[in-house]
């Protein structure tokens, strides 16, 4: 039976039931984590995941950023001369 506790239409008796199915559960494999990490795993992860990843780009020199108004100023200027 799968669990769909999140459908509106599940009756009491099928919440019970689910109830004393997860209650079996826990009493067969208790509440422990039986997940372990070892020892100060943690101490130094993120300077060896920073060792690990490859070493980022070099990127030309940085180029002049053209703003909006050096874009259209050449465009402005030889539509609005006047004849």
């Amino acid at each position: 039976m799968p669990l769909n506790l999140f459908k509106r239409n599940v009756s009491n008796k099928e919440r019970r039931t689910t109830m004393k199915e997860e209650d079996e559960l826990l009493k067969k494999c208790g509440t422990k984590n039986p997940f372990m990490v070892p020892e100060g795993y943690f101490d130094n992860f993120s300077k060896e995941l920073m060792n690990k990843l490859p070493e980022k780009e070099q990127t030309s020199a940085p180029q002049e950023t053209i703003t909006t108004w050096q874009r259209i100023k050449p465009q402005r200027q030889s539509c609005c001369r006047s004849p």
